[in-house]
């Protein structure tokens, strides 16, 4: 088993958005031209519903794609798969779990990014941000086209990406979640774009809400 180790995770970085457009070809912003290559590590945070988390001890950089596709999110020919550094996420109170976080990147992004960094880079996703509420809770976070969720109740039970152009698609994602979940003793976490957006269409179904 071959894993990233991350041992120069505490470094301090330039970071760059990475974000999947609806053309199925990714924009970064700033531009490469603009990208600070002063010998510190470039991190560069993909924002895709093309996400999903994995336990560290299971992951084997050969076979990522395959965990991609069985995640039910197989990765289109022009796209590669990439994976963050480990990180420790709170699962219980009492309890934390070493993941790592694989995402799809553009082909032709992923040459850019080697070349413009020179090797020297990490990537990272929202998804990674740890979460441990004092109170039953559903944390939305909205990015571009994608939004990041997570559903704490004294355990870590969901954590996902998924493709949320408009407002439908933030209406519909809720309607399913109140089909195996009891909203109104959720707290609401939202932050992200559309943050008020989010508040007025979906904030009554919640118990209270919060804007990070």
């Amino acid at each position: 088993m071959k894993q990233v180790t991350g041992s120069n995770c505490c470094a301090s970085t330039n970071k760059v958005s990475i974000q999947q457009s609806l053309d199925g070809h990714s924009f970064s912003v700033p531009t490469p031209d603009q990208w600070k290559n002063d010998g510190e590590p470039l991190e560069f945070e993909i924002i895709t519903p093309l996400t999903m988390l994995v336990p560290a001890e299971i992951f084997e950089q050969a076979h990522a794609q395959e965990l991609m596709a069985a995640n039910g999110t197989p990765v289109p020919q022009n796209m590669s798969v990439v994976w963050s550094s480990p990180r420790d996420i709170t699962t219980t109170p009492e309890q934390t779990q070493r993941v790592i976080a694989l995402m799809a990147i553009d082909k032709k992004m992923l040459r850019t990014v080697t070349k413009a960094s020179s090797g020297n880079f990490r990537y990272t996703s929202p998804l990674l941000a740890d979460f441990c509420p004092s109170q039953p809770s559903m944390r939305l976070q909205h990015v571009a086209d994608t939004l990041y969720i997570k559903v704490y109740d004294g355990r870590l039970r969901l954590a996902e990406a998924i493709a949320a152009h408009d407002e439908a698609d933030l209406l519909y994602f809720v309607e399913r979640a109140a089909e195996e979940l009891d909203l109104k003793k959720l707290e609401l976490h939202i932050s992200g774009d559309r943050t008020r957006t989010m508040s007025k269409l979906i904030g009554k179904r919640f118990k209270k809400i919060i804007c990070e």
